[in-house]
């Protein structure tokens, strides 16, 4: 959202900035220990398939991260529209 509002002034710098924030969404993963809900897909389907994971707990990790990611999305976006960025 950040790389398209410069992007109509300044399109080199808004495709350079949407790539440092993503970058830095990643980082912020990462260290925070986050968890993305792709990631949970992978790590608990191969659980499953290993039989170290049960069919129930991949489900229920699921639909926590699932959530957890929507809420978080939903937040970030709330917190946009109120600062009247857009």
């Amino acid at each position: 959202v950040s790389a398209a509002v410069l992007y109509s002034t300044y399109p080199q710098f808004g495709k350079l900035l949407g790539a440092f924030l993503f970058s830095l969404a990643i980082v912020l993963v990462v260290f925070l220990n986050g968890e993305l809900f792709t990631g949970n897909n992978f790590v608990m389907a191969v659980g499953v398939y290993n039989k170290t994971v049960s069919v129930k707990d991949m489900v229920k990790v699921w639909v926590v991260s699932y959530v957890g990611n929507f809420v978080g999305a939903f937040l970030l976006s709330a917190m946009f529209v109120y600062s009247k960025a857009s």
